[in-house]
């Protein structure tokens, strides 16, 4: 055996392509490459500028002097994330490629775990492809400070990460993602025509042929502050329809139906989708045709949407119960029976309802513009309130830096 194999680490052959797309990033680009220098198994950090009016370019230029394995590019003109991320992509000289954006900070041992997670993960079902390995996250603020709790994720395999995806982008940034660089190629890379919700469609198409393995440690820190993209909910909530749209109803279907999961979530759960799409009777007989007593907390919160759509008070309110009595935690559900309670002239009930959503989620932000309502007046317009129209994750994403 030749010195170099009896030596070799088992992991020492896998080597990272980093790559970051940087758009007026000089506030905080140095804190992530610097966090991403030493990381071990990296081969090269590739940096876009994406037309940077600011010093941006300028900063870079002053780390690929310093290092050799930092390269820069740089668009004559904007561009837009994708397009840049998908230029480093194909200049990439290694298999696997990481992602990270340009305000977001890694820790120390990422690239260690998610490559060791990969390897451990490959000889368990040697046949299935894993395309992404991905990390729980840490969400703070432009100073640094932790804002929310920590955002998780799970393990998808081939037969159900696509079904689990639709549903919700657990995959929650692109910051801390490793990708196979040919599963990246096979999919065409970033879609260019979405500038938001452009991360989850990409997974999506992966989900489609492969498997996602996941560390559940944070290992990435996703900075939120007033530039963030993602401070246009409604912006994000139009591309995530359009994500949708993207795919076939019938595909959709299969998918979350052939989840290890009951049928009654399985339904729930398409029947969520259908409401998003806006079909709102097709999703209506598909809720109906499980029976009350096996009904699912997703399934009655459903069924309470739809009830608010029509504007059956009762029924939405019945059905907010059902579900309270399953979940007391259920914040969602406590913040569109509150908006119930006030409609029945129930303020302060309604105001308590909602102190304890904020309580178990600090960051709602449909809870607390609500409780400013509540507490304001007790003529508010119905219009003004806030529904909240999907189940929440555990830990919310931010929307700012608050």
């Amino acid at each position: 055996m030749k010195r170099s194999e009896k030596n070799q680490s088992p992991d020492s052959e896998i080597k990272l392509s980093v790559i970051i797309p940087a758009f007026n990033a000089a506030s905080y680009l140095s804190e992530t490459l610097n966090s991403l220098i030493n990381q071990s198994h990296v081969k090269e950090i590739l940096i876009v500028d994406d037309g940077s009016t600011d010093n941006t370019f300028q900063l870079i230029n002053q780390y690929t002097q310093r290092y050799s394995h930092i390269h820069s590019f740089q668009n004559d003109v904007n561009r837009g994330i994708s397009y840049s991320r998908n230029k480093a992509i194909y200049a990439a000289r290694s298999d696997w490629v990481l992602f990270m954006d340009a305000d977001d900070v890694a820790a120390d041992d990422l690239c260690e775990k998610l490559i060791y997670e990969l390897l451990r993960l490959v000889p368990t079902i040697p046949a299935q492809p894993w395309h992404l390995i991905y990390p729980a996250y840490l969400q703070i603020d432009q100073h640094g400070t932790n804002i929310n709790g920590v955002i998780r994720g799970r393990k998808l395999d081939c037969q159900n990460a696509f079904g689990y995806l639709i549903l919700r982008n657990l995959v929650t940034s692109s910051s801390g993602v490793m990708v196979s660089k040919k599963a990246l190629l096979d999919v065409g890379g970033f879609p260019t025509e979405h500038q938001i919700s452009e991360d989850w469609y990409l997974w999506l198409k992966l989900a489609q042929t492969g498997a996602f393995g996941y560390v559940d440690e944070p290992l990435v820190m996703i900075r939120r502050h007033p530039t963030n993209t993602t401070n246009y909910i409604s912006t994000v909530k139009n591309s995530e329809l359009e994500v949708l749209h993207r795919f076939d109803r019938l595909e959709i279907k299969k998918a979350i139906m052939r989840r290890r999961e009951s049928i009654e979530q399985n339904s729930a759960d398409f029947a969520a989708i259908l409401q998003r799409l806006g079909h709102w009777y097709e999703a209506d007989v598909l809720l109906q045709s499980i029976p009350a007593d096996r009904q699912t907390e997703s399934g009655w919160f459903c069924i309470a949407l739809g009830a608010i759509q029509l504007e059956d008070w009762h029924v939405a309110k019945t059905s907010l119960e059902n579900l309270l009595a399953c979940n007391q935690s259920n914040a969602g559900a406590l913040n569109n029976l509150a908006i119930l309670l006030f409609i029945d002239n129930e303020c302060e009930r309604a105001a308590n309802l909602l102190k304890h959503a904020i309580f178990l989620q600090p960051n709602f932000i449909d809870a607390k513009a609500n409780l400013d309502l509540v507490e304001s007046t007790e003529n508010a317009s119905l219009n003004l309130f806030r529904w909240t129209t999907r189940m929440l994750r555990p830990t919310l994403v931010c929307y700012q830096g608050l």
